[in-house]
């Protein structure tokens, strides 16, 4: 008596467990099917019947979404004629195929990918040689040193005159 309900409560055990089946994040397909394989095995140690087109559906709908169109073409019919073994290795035929396209998609993607840096110019230099550019920075330095030299002389006269009532503009005169 004893005996028969430990039975029972394995077999709903494992009932629970197979219709909850879902395939782990970290697990290959061969590995959920084997994993998928041994519950009804026991199922069925325990007297519980279970057919294989029962077994190839739940192993299709625990697949990841990219097998979806194959998931519908067995569903069409293949599916009753075929062992559970033969769903796997369909299974495992398209995933090689899929695999193999992604890869030649990621390299053509790799390939677009590759980017180019440029030298950033301003327009005022467009055209100009090294040596035109180097002497236009000269330039550039002189006037800068020229009007640190303008805001000294103003600073020091604005000192100078400012109970005056001198302003900016009226220095620069």
């Amino acid at each position: 008596m004893r005996a028969l309900r430990l039975l029972r409560a394995k077999l709903y055990m494992l009932k629970s467990e197979y219709e909850n089946f879902k395939m782990k994040d970290d697990e290959t397909i061969p590995e959920m099917f084997h994993r998928l394989q041994v519950i009804v095995n026991d199922l069925k140690s325990l007297g519980q019947k279970t057919q294989d087109n029962d077994f190839g559906h739940k192993f299709l709908m625990c697949l990841p979404k990219r097998f979806k169109t194959l998931r519908s073409i067995l569903f069409r019919g293949a599916l009753d004629t075929m062992s559970p073994n033969d769903v796997l290795g369909e299974v495992l035929t398209e995933d090689k195929y899929n695999c193999s396209d992604d890869k030649k998609e990621k390299k053509e993607d790799d390939k677009k990918k590759k980017s180019v840096a440029f030298k950033a110019t301003t327009s005022k230099n467009k055209g100009k040689s090294k040596k035109e550019e180097a002497s236009d920075d000269e330039e550039g330095q002189i006037w800068q040193d020229d009007h640190e030299e303008e805001e000294l002389w103003y600073k020091k006269e604005k000192g100078q005159l400012q109970g005056q009532g001198a302003t900016k503009a009226m220095l620069y005169m």
